[in-house]
C-alpha cells in the first residue's frame, strides 16, 4: 500500500469518526434532557462531561502513547469499545431512568440532593465512552505523525479538518434523518456500527508490514520550547473564547432562525464547520510559517476582532431571514431552501471567527511537536483545550449570560482573544516594539468600538421573524422588559391592546389589555383563563393543583380564585420567566401575592419524580411543541408520570395548539395521552387552542359552580362567558367518539424516544400547517357529534351564548340565536340588526317572503335557502327551538309546503332537527330516487351519507370523511 493511499484511508476513517462522534453528543442530549428537563440544561451538561471525558481521554492518550508501539491497534480497540458502550447505552439509560427516578430521587428531601443524583448518573452515563472518544484524536494523530514525521503539521491539521467535517455531517444527518428512521434507540446502535465499521477496518490497517514506527522524534531542530505549560494554557484560554462565542451566538440565532432542535443542529454543524475550514486552510501553510507565534497571536487578536464584528452585523440576520421567508414557499422543496439558506446564515455569523479558531490548535501542536516536547503534545493540547472549553460553558450560561447578557458574552470572549493574541506576540513572539502596540492598539480599538457603538436590538430580538417574517415588533410597540436568562431570552412587549410575553422571539402569553365585550380580542387571554377554570368546573372541590409553565401566571391566578383550592404550585424552569411575567400585574396578583402560590424553578418531570405529593388538578401549558426540548411534555411517559401523581378522580388539563401543526402531529399527542387517561373530553378555547381535559374517571363539568364563585366570574367575564352555554359551546368531543379518529392516522405516539412530535413539528410550522379545520366538525350542518358522542351533553331549553369572533361555534350559535327570536316575530320583522351585520341578506329576503308561494320553477331556489336556513341554525340551536321555529314558519307559509318537493325537503331538515336518523334516512333515500343533478344533490348525498352512518352506526367513516380536509358547512 502506498504512503499516500494509507494517509487518504485513514483521513477517510477519522471524517467517519467525527461522524459517529457528534451523533452521539446529538443522541446523548435528547436523553439526557429527560434527566434534565430542558434542552439547555442537557445540552451544557453533555458539553461538560462529553469534553470533559475527552479532555481526560485525550491526557492519558498523549501520557502513555509513547509505551504503545502500535497506536492504530490501540486506535481500533478504543472504537471498538465505543461501540460496546453504544450498544448497550439505550437499556442502560432505560434502567437508569426507572432507578432515579422511581426509587431514588422520590426518597430525596432536598433539592441539592436531587440534582446531584441527576447530575452523576447522567455523567456516569456517557462518562465513559467520551473519555474513549477523547483518545481517538491523539491515538490517530500520534499514529501518523510517527509513520510520517516529514509531515506531522500537515497530518495534523488534516486529521484536525476530517473529524471537523465528520462532525459536522454528523450531526445534521442524525438530526434531519436518522432519528426519523429509527428513533433515538436506533440512532445511536448506527453509530455504533460505525464504530465497529472503523474498528475493524483500522486493525487491517494497523497489519500492515510497514507501519510500526518508533515514538515521534521532531524533524527540524529549532530553539527548544521553553516553557509547554503556556502552550498549555493558551490552548485552554482559546477554548474557552470559542464556547462562549458558541453558546452566544446559538442562544442569538435562535432569534432568527427559531429554537427548534433542527436550528440548533443547523447552529451547531456551521459552528464545527468553520473550525475544519481553518484547519484545511491552515494545512498547507503551517509548515511554511517563519514565526509561527507570531501568526498565532495576529490569528487570536484577528478572532476577537471577528467575533465583535457579529455584534454589529446580527441585527441584518433579521432583515436577511424576512427576505427569506417572503421568498421561499410553504412548500417541502421551500423547506429544505429554508434550512440550507440557515445554515447559510449560521456560516455568515460564525465562520469568520471559527476559521480562525480552527487554525490555532494546528498551530500550537506544531509549534510544541517541532520545539522537542514529544508526541505527548498532541493529547496534551487538546485536553487543555477541551478543558478551557468546558469552563467556557459553565461560565457562560450560569454566570455570563444572566449577569452580562448577549453582548457581554461574545465581548467577553472576544476580550479573551484578544488579549491572549496580545499577550504571546508580546511574550513569546520575536516582534518589534511598533508591531507589539499597533497590534495591541487594533485589539483595544475593536473592543471599544464593539462596547459603545454596538448595541443588540431589542425590538428585533423580540419580533419572532422566523415565524411571522417580520425584522422587528409592530409599530407603536416597545419591548418593556429584556432579559437574557439561563435558557431562554425572555422579553415582554406592551402592544396598543395587549401584553405579551416571549421566549427566545417566539410569543408564549399574551392578555388583552382592553376590555371586549364581544370577544374579539385576544384569543391566548382566553386559553389561559379556561386551562384554569374548565378543570375546576369537573373537580370544584379541588384543594391542590400544579401548573407546568408559569407563562404570565395567569392560568395559576384563576386556579387560586376558587376558594377550596389550598395550594397551587406553578413548576417554571426559567426564572426569568416570572421576572416578566411581573409586568402582566395587576391581572395575575394572585400568582405573585395570594399566600397559597408556590412557584418552583424546576423541570417538569424532575418536580413530579421529587416528590410524592398528588393533586387533584394538573395543568400543562408548556410552549410550542416544536421547541427544543418541550415535545417531552406532551409524551407518553410524560403523560404516566402525571397519572400517578393525581388523586383518585383528578383532572389532567393539556393546552395544545391547531395552528402550525396538522392532525396527524396532534394525533401523536393524543394517542401518547390515551394510553394513560381512560376518559377525555375536548375542548376549544378559541378557533386554534384546545383543551384537553382527562381523568380516570368520566369528564362531568359542573358549569354552574364556576359562574356562582365571584372571583371565576369575574375572570370568565373577561373573555365573554357569562352563561353556562358560552362554556358548553366550547365542548367539541368526547374519547369515546375522537379515538377511532386520531388511531386512523398512520403515526405512532408521541414519546421520548421516538420523538415524532419534536422531528416534525417545526417542518409543519413552517409550511404553516393547520389543524384547526378539525373544529368544523363542530359546525357541520348536521349535529353528527350530538348523535353520535354517547357522552355529549343535553342542550338547555333556550339557547343563551354570549357572541365571542374568536371562537366561530359560538359566533354560528350567536347568529342562530338571532335568525330564532327574528322568526319569533309575528311579522318576522322588516330588518334585524344582528342579521344584517353578519350580512345574511339572502336569508333575511327568503325569510321576508316566506309567505309567498311563488312558481313552481322557484322550487330550487327555496330548496337551497331553506338548506341555507338550516345549515345556520339546526347544528347550534336546541331540539324545543328548532321545533318551534319550524312550526312557525311552516304556519305562516303557504299549502305548497304541506306537499310536493319542498314538503320533503321541508321533512329532512325537520328529521336533521329532531336528530332523527330514522327520518333522516328515510326521506333521504325519496329525494335521492327523484335524480337530481342540481347542486342540492351534493349537500342531498351528504345528509344521506350521514343519515346512513348514523343509523348503521358507522362513526368513524363520518367523522373521517372530513379528515385531513373537512367537509365545507355548505354540504
Amino acid at each position: 500500500m502506498s504512503p499516500t493511499t494509507f494517509r487518504v484511508l485513514l483521513f477517510v476513517l477519522f471524517a467517519a469518526s467525527g461522524f459517529s462522534g457528534l451523533i452521539y453528543e446529538s443522541i446523548w442530549a435528547r436523553y439526557l434532557q429527560l434527566f434534565l428537563g430542558h434542552a439547555a440544561y442537557a445540552q451544557t451538561l453533555v458539553l461538560v462531561i462529553f469534553m470533559g471525558g475527552m479532555a481526560v481521554g485525550a491526557w492519558l492518550a498523549g501520557r502513555y502513547s509513547h509505551r504503545w508501539r502500535n497506536l492504530l491497534l490501540c486506535y481500533a480497540v478504543v472504537e471498538g469499545l465505543i461501540a460496546l458502550f453504544g450498544v448497550a447505552f439505550h437499556t442502560v439509560f432505560v434502567g437508569a431512568m426507572g432507578i432515579v427516578f422511581e426509587s431514588i430521587i422520590p426518597n430525596l428531601g432536598s433539592p441539592i440532593l436531587v440534582q446531584s443524583v441527576k447530575w452523576s448518573f447522567a455523567a456516569l452515563l456517557i462518562l465513559p465512552q467520551s473519555l474513549l472518544l477523547g483518545m481517538t484524536f491523539p491515538l490517530m494523530s500520534t499514529a501518523l505523525v510517527r509513520r510520517f514525521p516529514e509531515s506531522s503539521g500537515r497530518a495534523i491539521s488534516m486529521l484536525y479538518f476530517t473529524n471537523s467535517l465528520g462532525a459536522a455531517l454528523g450531526v445534521l444527518v442524525a438530526g434531519f434523518a436518522l432519528i426519523a428512521w429509527s428513533g433515538l434507540p436506533g440512532t445511536i446502535l448506527t453509530a455504533a456500527g460505525i464504530n465497529v465499521w472503523l474498528g475493524l477496518l483500522v486493525w487491517v490497517l494497523s497489519r500492515v508490514p510497514d507501519y510500526q514506527a518508533p515514538p515521534f522524534e521532531p524533524v527540524s531542530s529549532p530553539a527548544r520550547v521553553s516553557a509547554p505549560s503556556a502552550f498549555l494554557l493558551i490552548a485552554a484560554i482559546t477554548g474557552t473564547a470559542s464556547f462562549m462565542y458558541e453558546i452566544g451566538w446559538i442562544r442569538m440565532l435562535s432569534l432568527v432562525m427559531g429554537s427548534s432542535t433542527h436550528a440548533f443542529e443547523l447552529m451547531l454543524s456551521a459552528f464545527i464547520l468553520g473550525l475544519a475550514l481553518g484547519s484545511l486552510w491552515i494545512r498547507g501553510r503551517i509548515e511554511k510559517i517563519k514565526e509561527p507565534m507570531m501568526f498565532l497571536g495576529i490569528v487570536q487578536v484577528a478572532m476577537g476582532a471577528l467575533a465583535l464584528v457579529t455584534i454589529a452585523t446580527y441585527g441584518a440576520t433579521f432583515d436577511w431571514m424576512s427576505l427569506l421567508l417572503k421568498t421561499v414557499t410553504p412548500t417541502q422543496s421551500g423547506y429544505i431552501a429554508f434550512n440550507v439558506a440557515s445554515h447559510a446564515i449560521a456560516m455568515v455569523i460564525m465562520v469568520p471567527t471559527t476559521f480562525c479558531a480552527g487554525m490555532t490548535l494546528p498551530l500550537i501542536t506544531y509549534h510544541l511537536l517541532a520545539g522537542g516536547v514529544g508526541e505527548g503534545a498532541i493529547g496534551r493540547v487538546y485536553a487543555a483545550n477541551t478543558l478551557g472549553a468546558i469552563v467556557g460553558v459553565v461560565l457562560t450560561v450560569h454566570v455570563a449570560l444572566p449577569l452580562l447578557g448577549l453582548k457581554g458574552v461574545i465581548v467577553g470572549g472576544a476580550a479573551l482573544d484578544i488579549l491572549l493574541g496580545v499577550y504571546i506576540i508580546h511574550r513569546l513572539a520575536p516582534s518589534t516594539q511598533r508591531q507589539r502596540y499597533a497590534i495591541a492598539g487594533a485589539g483595544a480599538a475593536s473592543l471599544l468600538l464593539a462596547v459603545v457603538f454596538t448595541e443588540l436590538d431589542a425590538t428585533r430580538m423580540a419580533a419572532g421573524v422566523f415565524r411571522n417574517g417580520e425584522a422587528t415588533i409592530e409599530p407603536n410597540s416597545e419591548v418593556i422588559y429584556h432579559r437574557d436568562g439561563k435558557t431562554a431570552t425572555v422579553d415582554v412587549i406592551r402592544y396598543e391592546t395587549s401584553l405579551t410575553l416571549s421566549t427566545n422571539g417566539k410569543a408564549d402569553a399574551s392578555i388583552g389589555t382592553t376590555p371586549d365585550p364581544q370577544g374579539a380580542g385576544n384569543g391566548d387571554h382566553q386559553t389561559q383563563v379556561l386551562l384554569g377554570a374548565i378543570p375546576l368546573a369537573v373537580r370544584p372541590d379541588a384543594r391542590t393543583a400544579a401548573v407546568v409553565g408559569f407563562g404570565s401566571g395567569l392560568s395559576t391566578h384563576v386556579l387560586l380564585g376558587s376558594p377550596t383550592m389550598e395550594r397551587v404550585t406553578t413548576v417554571e424552569i426559567e426564572p426569568a420567566m416570572i421576572e416578566g411575567a411581573r409586568e402582566f400585574m395587576p391581572y395575575v396578583a394572585r400568582a405573585f401575592e395570594d399566600s397559597r402560590s408556590v412557584v418552583v424553578i424546576e423541570d417538569a418531570k424532575t418536580f413530579f419524580a421529587s416528590g410524592q405529593q398528588l393533586y387533584d388538578v394538573i395543568v400543562s401549558e408548556p410552549s410550542n411543541p416544536w421547541v427544543s426540548g418541550v415535545a417531552g411534555l406532551f409524551s407518553r411517559e410524560f403523560y404516566a408520570m402525571a397519572k400517578r401523581h393525581l388523586t383518585p378522580g383528578g383532572v389532567f388539563c393539556q393546552w395544545i395548539h391547531l395552528y402550525e401543526i396538522d392532525m396527524a402531529l396532534v394525533a401523536t399527542v393524543l394517542l401518547a395521552l390515551e394510553e394513560s387517561f381512560p376518559h377525555y373530553d375536548i375542548y376549544a378555547a378559541n378557533d386554534v387552542d384546545l383543551l384537553i381535559i382527562a381523568s380516570d374517571q368520566p369528564v362531568v363539568p359542573h358549569f354552574d359552580v364556576l359562574l356562582k364563585t365571584p372571583a371565576l366570574a369575574d375572570e370568565l367575564a373577561t373573555i365573554a362567558v357569562e352563561t353556562e352555554d358560552d362554556l358548553q359551546v366550547r365542548r367539541v368531543a368526547s374519547r369515546a367518539l375522537l379515538a377511532p379518529l386520531f388511531r386512523s392516522y398512520a403515526t405512532r405516539p408521541n414519546s421520548d424516544f421516538f420523538p415524532v412530535l419534536d422531528l416534525l413539528a417545526v417542518r409543519s410550522r413552517f409550511m404553516g400547517a393547520s389543524a384547526a379545520g378539525y373544529l368544523q366538525i363542530t359546525t357541520l350542518p348536521v349535529p353528527m357529534i350530538e348523535m353520535l358522542d354517547p357522552r355529549a351533553p343535553r342542550r338547555s331549553a333556550k339557547t343563551n351564548v354570549s357572541l365571542n369572533r374568536q371562537l366561530t361555534r359560538a359566533a354560528m350559535t350567536h347568529f342562530a340565536m338571532a335568525v330564532r327570536d327574528y322568526v319569533a316575530q309575528p311579522d318576522f320583522g322588516a330588518s334585524h340588526v344582528v342579521l344584517r351585520q353578519e350580512g345574511q341578506d339572502i336569508l333575511l329576503s327568503m325569510l321576508a317572503k316566506w309567505q309567498r308561494c311563488g312558481d313552481e320553477g322557484e322550487d330550487d331556489f327555496w330548496i337551497r335557502n331553506l338548506l341555507d336556513l338550516a345549515s345556520t341554525t339546526v347544528p347550534f340551536l336546541s331540539r324545543s327551538e328548532l321545533d318551534g321555529m319550524w312550526n312557525t314558519l311552516a304556519a305562516q307559509s303557504c299549502d305548497r309546503i304541506a306537499s310536493g318537493r319542498r314538503a320533503r325537503w321541508f321533512d329532512l331538515v325537520r328529521a336533521v332537527s329532531a336528530r332523527d336518523p330514522d327520518a333522516m334516512l328515510t326521506l333521504a333515500r325519496e329525494i335521492l330516487e327523484e335524480g337530481t343533478k342540481r347542486e342540492d344533490v351534493r349537500r342531498l348525498a351528504h345528509i344521506g351519507q350521514a343519515a346512513r352512518a348514523m343509523a348503521s352506526d358507522e362513526r368513524l367513516s363520518v367523522i373521517d370523511a372530513g379528515r385531513g380536509e373537512p367537509p365545507n358547512q355548505d354540504q
